[in-house]
């Protein structure tokens, strides 16, 4: 898994970039203390998932890849980490 650190100011938006294909899902929360979702999307062969940063503190925001080719055997592909710090 890939663990990557992102350092924003409140009022800020985050717009995470994850990469689309047509049997995938990324599955993530949306509430957090210091981060306000605001969109999901997909785009140019990225799946954008947008964040507002909303007040000071820090936020592990995990992202599971799943291969959803068979409804029946849904499988985890990988987990990537986004540390983000409002500061």
């Amino acid at each position: 898994s890939a663990a990557s650190d992102v350092y924003k100011r409140q009022g800020h938006t985050i717009d995470i970039k994850l990469r689309a294909g047509s049997n995938l899902k990324w599955n993530f929360d949306k509430e957090y203390k210091s981060l306000e979702f605001i969109s999901e999307r997909t785009e140019d062969g990225f799946v954008h998932a947008v964040f507002k940063a909303k007040e000071p503190g820090r936020e592990t925001v995990y992202f599971d890849c799943l291969d959803v080719g068979d409804p029946l055997n849904v499988k985890v592909l990988e987990t990537k980490l986004i540390s983000v710090k409002v500061e």
